[in-house]
């Protein structure tokens, strides 16, 4: 049988341990650290009374676009007023873009993400399973909808990821584009992944042994039963490893509770093939299996806690791997046991507010880095691969119907599309194909909002997302604490942004005292405060004041236009020539050696896409170092690494001999250039200039000597050599490039073209402005091919359109025959109104005549009572008997006698 001990250190550190019986040695159980509860605990201190709450009593000011339009700007009450000059914010809105144009931070290599979901064995048959058994519970808890989405795999493109990361702000957690700020919502987490806004505080910490055990003044218990089962389940895990200082896997904990009998095949035969993901369809769950069954009786588990039982531990392993995942890569944390356990037992819990202050450290962990990418970062990512799906476009929608919430639509693999480092960057920072209010609650006419706790719970949820507070989330004995600003970008939720002020107080981490205040603070209700919450906008993006653009164009400013280069730089390598010296003497075993100087080291920048000049045994080629992109990476569906869709093959033709007929004109534009007369002392030198390519020479003082003569004409014609060879491998570089990817090149070639001006004796000022005008046609079609690629293909969309009409179809026959239903409901229920009319018509009267009678009856009974009094008094006297009678006659003789003899008496005569 289980056993919990409490053990307090000299330090005064708290560890509960877990032993398989009371007779065990403690060193042989298993020791978690212990933390002050702050919810479902015998030592539970009474919440203080908030007394610094001071909520706005309006949370919008209103404001007139016109003479009949009017909208609302959002306030906060933990910023400070604007300032007057609004430049002098500027070094307090740094991004992580900036540090790196700045040069003090770099991409070194692509971000790694621990907490990013994975597909883990048995984890989706055991959602499914949960699904169909806990589904009424799961609705309750307001979570059904976030555990379906974990059903599902969120891909992603590295490069737009990056230019996010390159844009966010730390001090304001938000995203800055050239349009003005944005950032991830609560709302935005309640509408994408369903994660519930209400409830009871995230209070994730190990219980002791008295709160495991303890019960309340009404006998309840603190923590429910379930919570001890799924440490001994833990106890018993660790038990079995080898090294039991090592934490449990997700793997096994998977393992140890969902193992059907039979066992389940991977559903992949089933699953469609677009996106490897589930149907998503819930199937009637099954009864027990033998080896639940079995796993139930070893752990003691009574009958009637089976379900809370299954349901709390498969809820610890969601905790884990999809809502709020940690350091610990791929283990279960036994501090989230106490707070499944509340889960499984009915009590709901406000799950979007850490899961946005996970997000918003995680990313400003990112954006304070000199090198990001090099650490993993730990935070729900998966959740940002949504928003980015979701507002900036970034993910194909998925088209197999699926009932989930909005984040399912952009799920499975490949589900992201394909951006060049430059185009990712143009996507995010220009921000022009931004769905802005695409996730705000959608209201028929302004609806203005009063905070008197008799609101939905809806309009509740809403009117919190949109009031500035502070976020927490709880590590062990402190809060992590990060501003919420949604006044910062009001046109998500549909109003009108102005310029948003400085916070007043930054700060990151607090106490548990302080962290409870803050919470409470956050979901604070029945506050009396109002709020007005618009219609959808038309275009949400123009609701801006003329102050708001003159404050962002001086805050934001061209930083992107103009260092755009610097964002996607990539390494330093050096290409170092040979001497012409160390040629010969491969040839002629280095006899006869001519005076020679070293070419001077160039330095060109390139990354793994970039080309490398091989400049070696009077060779040139232009190739690719490895064509790896970080886009492209196997995600955790293992799946080989995509290729670029390649075009069509008339426009592939077509633009392919456009590109060739481009650089050769060029080519023979550059070629036309005259070399200028060689002195006559060059012809002692062995080196001929090789045909195809020449560079007209600057002029120059005749040398003074001639050994210097030949010195300089045989490094004059070594660098043209190398120049030619450069260009060659140049323009095969520019010709081996796909049209689409065009652009991703210009750097390299820039690069490489300041390297042919760092040769003063070469102008090449007609080779720059060729390449000025050919990459000015390349971002030209870049943007024609970005406005294009919003749209459909005639084949594409013409699929679509038919499957959305056969849906539509379906879905309208459906709704006919539900109208049907309803129209014989309503039949029928005027029916019964009508019965129910004369119903009661008929209660009228037999009321009335039931109290008529109840007064008469009320009359018959005084009577009786009457009746019942006289009967009573005659029963009490009795009759008369004959010796009474006699004697009365006699006495009445008497008395007539006696009266005539006062008749006859005259006493006065």
């Amino acid at each position: 049988m289980i056993y919990f001990k409490d053990k307090s250190s000299p330090s005064g550190e708290n560890h509960l341990i877990i032993l398989g019986n009371q007779n065990q040695p403690l060193e042989k159980g298993t020791m978690l650290a212990v933390y002050a509860p702050l919810i479902g605990g015998r030592n539970v201190s009474p919440w203080p009374r908030l007394t610094n709450s001071s909520p706005l009593s309006e949370w919008c000011q209103e404001t007139s676009l016109s003479k009949n339009v009017k909208a609302w700007i959002l306030r906060a009450n933990h910023h400070e007023p604007p300032r007057h000059q609004p430049s002098d914010d500027f070094a307090h809105l740094c991004t992580l873009g900036r540090s790196i144009i700045e040069g003090d931070a770099k991409w070194d290599g692509d971000l790694r993400f621990t907490g990013e979901f994975r597909y883990t064995k048995g984890y989706w048959e055991w959602t499914e399973d949960v699904l169909s058994r806990c589904g009424d519970k799961l609705r309750h808890l307001k979570i059904y909808d976030a555990v379906y989405t974990s059903l599902f795999t969120y891909d992603h493109n590295s490069d737009i990821v990056k230019a996010f990361c390159e844009a966010w702000c730390p001090l304001t957690n938000t995203l800055h584009t050239s349009a003005g700020e944005m950032s991830i919502s609560l709302w935005d987490l309640h509408e994408l992944v369903g994660l519930p806004m209400t409830g009871c505080l995230y209070d994730e910490v190990v219980p002791s042994a008295l709160e495991l055990t303890g019960v309340d003044e009404k006998r309840e218990r603190f923590i429910p039963r379930s919570c001890k089962y799924l440490l001994y389940a833990y106890h018993l895990l660790q038990s079995a490893d080898d090294d039991r200082c090592s934490h449990v896997s997700i793997d096994k904990w998977v393992k140890f509770w969902y193992n059907p009998s039979p066992p389940r095949k991977e559903k992949k035969t089933v699953r469609p093939k677009s996106t490897h993901n589930p149907l998503g369809d819930i199937a009637t769950h099954e009864r027990w299996s033998t080896a639940e069954d079995a796993l139930f009786a070893k752990l003691c588990i009574e009958r009637s806690l089976k379900e809370e039982v299954y349901l709390a531990a498969y809820l610890a392993c969601w905790l884990c791997l999809f809502v709020l995942p940690g350091n610990d890569v791929n283990s279960i944390r036994p501090s989230t046991f106490k707070m499944a356990s509340l889960m499984a037992n009915g009590r709901r819990v406000n799950l979007a507010i850490p899961v946005l202050a996970s997000i918003y450290e995680g990313l400003n962990t990112i954006a304070t880095s000199p090198k990001p990418a090099g650490r993993s970062h730990s935070f729900p990512i998966h959740f940002v691969y949504a928003w980015l799906a979701c507002y900036f476009k970034t993910h194909y929608s998925v088209w197999q119907e699926l009932r989930g919430p909005k984040m399912t639509r952009f799920s499975g693999e490949g589900g992201a599309k394909y951006y060049e480092p430059r185009e990712a960057r143009k996507r995010i920072h220009k921000a022009e194909f931004v769905s802005w209010a695409c996730n705000m609650l959608v209201k028929a006419e302004p609806f203005k909002f009063f905070d008197d706790g008799r609101a939905e719970e809806l309009d509740h949820s809403y009117f919190v997302a949109i009031r500035s507070s502070y976020l927490t989330l709880r590590r062990g004995g402190r809060f992590i604490v990060e501003p919420y600003s949604p006044h910062r970008f009001g046109r998500q939720f549909g109003y009108y942004q102005d310029v948003p002020g400085t916070l007043k107080y930054d700060t990151r981490v607090a106490s548990l005292e302080e962290g409870l205040c803050y919470w409470r603070l956050c979901v604070l209700s029945k506050s009396s405060s109002k709020a007005w919450f618009p219609c959808l906008p038309a275009n949400a993006k123009k609701l801006c004041s003329e102050a708001y653009k003159a404050w962002w164009a001086k805050i934001h400013g061209t930083y992107f236009d103009d260092n755009i280069a610097c964002l996607i730089r990539p390494k330093l390598i050096k290409i170092t020539l040979r001497r012409k010296k160390d040629e010969d003497k491969q040839v002629d075993g280095g006899k006869n050696d001519p005076p020679c100087a070293l070419v001077p080291p160039i330095v060109i920048e390139c990354d793994s896409q970039a080309a490398v000049v091989e400049v070696s045994k009077g060779k040139c080629s232009s190739h690719n170092v490895a064509d790896s992109d970080s886009s492209n990476k196997d995600r955790h569906w293992k799946r080989q690494r995509k290729e670029a869709t390649p075009l069509k093959a008339a426009e592939t033709n077509a633009s392919q001999s456009s590109l060739a007929n481009f650089v050769a004109e060029l080519e023979d534009e550059v070629q036309s250039i005259d070399v200028g007369e060689e002195s006559e002392t060059s012809h002692s030198s062995t080196m001929t200039p090789p045909l195809g390519m020449g560079f007209k020479r600057k002029q120059s003082s005749p040398p003074a000597a001639v050994s210097v003569l030949k010195g300089e004409s045989f490094l004059f014609n070594y660098q043209k050599e190398f120049l030619q060879r450069l260009w060659s491998g140049l323009i095969v570089k520019i010709s081996n490039t796909p049209v689409d990817f065009r652009s991703s090149i210009e750097d390299d070639v820039y690069l490489i073209l300041e390297s042919m001006k760092s040769f003063q004796k070469f102008d090449v000022s007609k080779v720059e402005e060729s390449l000025n005008m050919f990459f000015a046609k390349v971002r030209a079609y870049d943007e024609a091919r970005s406005l294009s690629s919003e749209k459909l293909s005639q084949s594409l969309h013409e699929q679509q359109l038919k499957e959305v009409k056969a849906r539509l179809q379906g879905v309208q026959a459906k709704a006919s025959e539900e109208a049907s239903e309803i129209q014989f409901v309503m039949d029928e229920l005027e029916h019964v109104e009508e019965d129910i009319a004369v119903l009661k018509g008929q209660r009228t009267n037999l009321r009335a005549t039931l109290k008529e009678k109840k007064q008469l009856n009320h009359d018959t009974q005084a009577k009786v009572h009457e009746i019942e009094k006289d009967l009573a008094a005659l029963e009490s006297t009795g009759p008369l008997d004959d010796a009474i009678v006699q004697n009365l006659e006699s006495s009445k003789a008497n008395l007539g006698i006696l009266t005539e003899d006062l008749k006859s008496l005259n006493p006065f005569a």
